[in-house]
């Protein structure tokens, strides 16, 4: 008996430890990062800040799209502020017509950029966010990991930022051109 609780005692004390570790590791690296842009040319990170604020992607351009992906980050925000205080039934609607939206939006981006160099990325990233609805649907059947749903739902809309992220830097690399992103 009194074997087992030393035991315990000794993995409560290195899982602190180890959580201490992790932290100042965290914290170190933060040092490192904001050490390294200190050095980066302020006037190089105010030219990027420039560039970055003058892009609008073609996502943005679109009413639709805009709306969809506006209409699907609320779902996902009634998602995670009712999931305590709603039944799961309810919550795998809210899952299914976020999908349906997603899925609807998912069309539209195809239809944008058919032909184009962000055809391919998007493919992929469509391909991930199935596999993350799937995890999705499977928690909520299971009525098990709430807590662990609402984490996988903040990561259902992943792909816009990612599939911005690539447009913008295909548009500073000189490949995409504006007319490019319109027309595909």
């Amino acid at each position: 008996m009194m074997h087992k609780f030393t035991v315990e005692i000794i993995f409560g004390e290195l899982a602190f430890h180890l959580s201490l570790g992790i932290m100042f590791s965290v914290a170190v690296m933060q040092c490192l990062i904001c050490f390294f842009l200190a050095k980066e040319s302020s006037s190089e990170l105010q030219e990027e800040l420039r560039h970055v604020q003058a892009f609008v992607s073609s996502i943005d351009k679109n009413r639709s799209l805009s709306s969809l992906t506006k209409i699907s980050y609320g779902l996902m925000l009634v998602s995670l502020l009712v999931q305590s205080i709603v039944p799961a039934l309810f919550l795998f609607f809210l899952l299914v017509v976020k999908y349906l939206v997603d899925l609807y939006a998912r069309v539209k981006l195809v239809e944008l950029f058919r032909g184009g160099l962000l055809l391919k990325y998007l493919a992929g990233l469509i391909l991930v966010e199935q596999l993350v609805y799937i995890v999705l649907f499977y928690l909520l059947w299971t009525g098990s990991h709430v807590t662990l749903y609402a984490g996988v739902l903040v990561f259902s809309n992943f792909l816009i930022p990612f599939l911005k992220q690539r447009e913008y830097k295909l548009s500073r690399q000189g490949f995409g051109k504006e007319a490019d992103f319109q027309d595909l």
